[in-house]
């Protein structure tokens, strides 16, 4: 605060001056300016005194940070020694000017080596393989690939909305409608519809987008449908209804084809959860009943085919399955063997040749690893030569089932055609080559004009229309379905001192 006579700075309280003597006097307003005046300039004097703190220890962090990189950073030192030498590029004299340019940078390292491409399991079944096979195997004439890709078509035009297909025979003038009993079994007839398809290698996912299969929606709609019918928690396909292991066992089949050909894991899953229920129904006889009781005595013959199949199309898509399994399963059909007749011992058996019985029996024993040179083997494909139907070709086009005829029209069998064509193949030879140029023949000659197979026998009145068209289609397939007799035998597995 000034003083009021001289203009001295005095102190706020002070009452004389200590310049001019005189009494201090001073209004309430100046001693408020006064105040505030002076509280300012103290406020001021702290701020810069923190500001000049504040740069002093920057500072001096600056200088520490400084001083470390002085006292620990080196110069990074090389002398080339631990790499190989690489010579300066010459210069490589124009052909059009005479003028040196650079020689193109080559990499000294080697290329990495790039895998071949590698077919997918099953992968026998598609494309250029497919066609390769058929003409190695006799199935090269343009009437199998016509036949196949009708029946196929007709497939189609029968799949119904949930993507499974009916038990019904078509068209309704057929004799009798006998699958009023048996639509218990549908599951089982679209499980052979599904193996149709996989059996020219055709599912809704293709490695090349330009060549989707024309059965891809087909295919992806009979996979839900499929998925939907099985119970993950025992794994087993269909209701617990009629003879229901056929259901179970074909489904098994078309589910593991489905699983190799695709590679999804979804599928792997669901066809390993049904090889599991497949092992643990298997009888102590070897084989599988009806209605998967282990402790069963009267194993049926029709049953355990299907289920051998599945499990061995399994092991070929990667599952585990016991060799154990496979083994009880040889012995079972071993044993029903009587001798030279070829016929076979059933609990209620007649004593009658069957060829459908001698022909399911000849395809399992040697998809179980038994070859030609088996004594039994031998009977059987001799005699199932002998057992090709003769047909008319008025028996498939546009037949008409009042005719004089329709008795003899019945001994043609999808089921047997199928079994005997396959057993045939893998035993080959010239017994294969005669059963194939008739049985084919009989085959395309019972292809109706929309190409569906409609025969008469009982199977076929029960099983309906797509069940038989199914079977011919495989029956068709058997050059390059499956390529050889499949051994079930696994690997032995190395011991620990190995």
């Amino acid at each position: 605060m000034k003083c009021n006579h001289c203009g001295f700075e005095v102190r706020l309280r002070a009452e004389f001056c200590p310049n001019c003597g005189q009494r201090v006097i001073m209004s309430m307003d100046d001693i408020i300016a006064s105040s505030q005046d002076d509280f300012a300039h103290r406020q001021g004097d702290e701020l810069i005194g923190k500001l000049r703190a504040g740069i002093a220890i920057m500072l001096i962090l600056l200088a520490v940070v400084i001083g470390v990189i002085v006292l620990f950073d080196k110069k990074l030192r090389f002398d080339g020694s631990t790499l190989p030498g690489m010579p300066a590029n010459a210069p490589l004299a124009s052909a059009s000017t005479g003028e040196g340019v650079e020689k193109p940078f080559v990499d000294p390292r080697p290329l990495p080596t790039i895998p071949p491409a590698s077919l997918r399991v099953l992968g026998h079944r598609v494309n250029v393989m497919r066609a390769q096979l058929r003409v190695s195997n006799g199935g090269s004439a343009p009437e199998y690939e016509k036949a196949i890709k009708n029946g196929l078509t007709f497939l189609r035009s029968k799949q119904e909305m949930d993507g499974g297909w009916p038990v019904s025979l078509t068209p309704s003038n057929m004799p009798t409608d006998g699958t009023a009993d048996f639509k218990w079994g549908r599951v089982g007839v679209s499980s052979l519809a599904m193996l149709a398809y996989l059996g020219d290698g055709h599912t809704w996912i293709v490695d090349d987008p330009m060549h989707r299969s024309p059965y891809a929606d087909v295919m992806k709609r009979a996979a839900v449908y499929l998925l939907s019918t099985q119970d993950m928690e025992t794994g087993r396909f269909g209701a617990g209804e009629g003879h229901f292991m056929y259901n179970h066992a074909m489904a098994t089949l078309a589910m593991s084809e489905l699983s190799a050909l695709t590679g999804a894991n979804e599928f792997r899953v669901r066809a390993t959860k049904a090889v599991e229920y497949l092992i643990k129904t298997q009888t102590k006889r070897g084989g599988w009943d009806y209605y998967g009781h282990t402790d069963s005595q009267i194993d049926d013959i029709s049953v355990s085919a299907w289920a051998v199949q599945a499990l061995a199309a399994a092991r070929e898509a990667g599952i585990a399955v016991p060799n154990e399994t496979f083994d009880k399963a040889l012995i079972f059909y071993s044993q029903l063997t009587k001798g030279e007749r070829g016929i076979y011992n059933f609990q209620q058996d007649d004593g009658q040749y069957v060829p459908a019985r001698s022909g399911m029996v000849l395809m399992i024993r040697e998809l179980l690893g038994e070859g030609p040179s088996n004594q039994d083997i031998k009977v059987l494909s001799s005699k199932l030569v002998t057992s090709i139907p003769v047909i008319k070709p008025e028996f498939g086009r546009s037949w008409n089932p009042k005719s004089k005829n329709a008795a003899d029209r019945a001994k043609f069998d999808p089921y047997m055609m199928y079994y005997c064509s396959y057993g045939m193949f893998f035993f080959g030879g010239h017994d294969w080559d005669d059963w194939n140029t008739k049985a084919s023949q009989a085959i395309f000659d019972m292809q109706d004009v929309d190409g569906a197979w409609r025969a008469n026998d009982g199977y076929s009145l029960q099983g309906g229309t797509c069940y038989g068209t199914a079977l011919c289609v495989l029956s068709l397939q058997v050059h390059h379905r499956i390529v050889h007799s499949i051994s079930t035998k696994a690997p032995p597995s190395k011991s620990k001192d190995e």
